[in-house]
């Protein structure tokens, strides 16, 4: 700001003054012997006449506009009779008698690395989402192919079944007396009324294995 207004006076300095017309400065007076004088027409300048410098404005003291410029640098000071000094009122921080305690932000470096981890994570799903789509269908696709390999299996094994053998097994093996085929153990104890003269068990289900 200062600056503009030093431009300002060095404009209107004494090389760039603007003249005054000889009909503007002579006022249309009519001074009689006695009496007041009297005004005969308006004291109004005339806007039609151009005013014109003397000098042309590029014509001036290169020192005078360095001293004009370099003004602005100079420190400023409020209009005032005394300059007040700075006192400092800065309060101490911590106490010199205390121990100063070192600072540690474990915590904070944990949940840093904890957001930089979920930071990268997420920046690498971005980047790589239409690899990640293609291994899933890839996965799924695995997944289709072998269940339909097992229900395949399946349907094979159901048409080898024939169901009059598997019946005719389960009567072969009910018939079969199985203490026959494995001896008891020495501790065992028979009921002698399961059994009959010749030792042989007495079945009470004889009628429907077709035995006699």
């Amino acid at each position: 700001m200062l600056r503009n207004v030093f431009n300002i006076g060095r404009f209107l300095s004494n090389s760039h003054c603007w003249p005054i017309p000889p009909l503007l400065s002579t006022r249309c007076l009519s001074v009689q012997k006695c009496g007041s004088p009297t005004i005969i027409g308006p004291i109004t300048p005339n806007i039609l006449v151009p005013l014109m410098p003397k000098i042309s404005p590029t014509t001036y003291n290169n020192n005078e506009g360095k001293n004009i410029l370099d003004i602005w640098k100079v420190p400023q000071h409020l209009p005032t009779a005394t300059v007040f000094p700075i006192i400092d009122i800065s309060i101490p921080l911590s106490s010199p008698d205390k121990p100063q305690l070192e600072k540690q932000a474990a915590r904070m470096i944990v949940i840093r690395r904890r957001k930089m981890k979920k930071h990268k994570l997420k920046k690498l799903r971005k980047v790589r989402k239409f690899e990640y789509r293609r291994m899933a269908l890839k996965r799924k696709t695995k997944k289709e192919k072998d269940f339909q390999m097992k229900l395949m299996a399946q349907v094979k094994e159901a048409e080898k079944f024939d169901a009059k053998s598997h019946v005719e097994g389960i009567i072969r093996i009910a018939k079969e007396d199985l203490l026959k085929k494995q001896q008891p153990h020495p501790t065992f104890k028979r009921n002698p009324s399961l059994y009959d003269e010749n030792g042989n068990r007495i079945l009470l289900n004889q009628h429907l294995y077709g035995r006699k």
